[in-house]
């Protein structure tokens, strides 16, 4: 399976997936059930590092700026200017 998401978003999807199962199975109640269940697509495409939505719609994050001039970019995540 071909990775379709940078180390960084990665590590987020799995920082904030293991946050919201963690919060889940603490508070246990529906809001808790719900977080749960929210945390369970970002760990698991955090872990393989496959989006299926990113492959739906034929994005490839990885080399977004691959081989360019990163001080004209901007990052598509977080709306700030690239810096070399």
């Amino acid at each position: 399976m071909i990775s379709n998401i940078g180390e960084k978003e990665r590590l987020v999807r799995i920082f904030f997936g293991s946050l919201f199962i963690g919060w889940g199975m603490f508070f246990g109640n529906q809001l808790g059930n719900i977080m749960f269940a929210l945390g369970i697509a970002p760990l698991v495409t955090g872990l393989t590092g496959n989006c299926l939505l990113y492959t739906i719609h034929k994005n490839n994050y990885l080399d977004r700026y691959k081989n360019s001039d990163l001080s004209s970019k901007r990052c598509f995540v977080f709306s700030t200017k690239i810096r070399k």
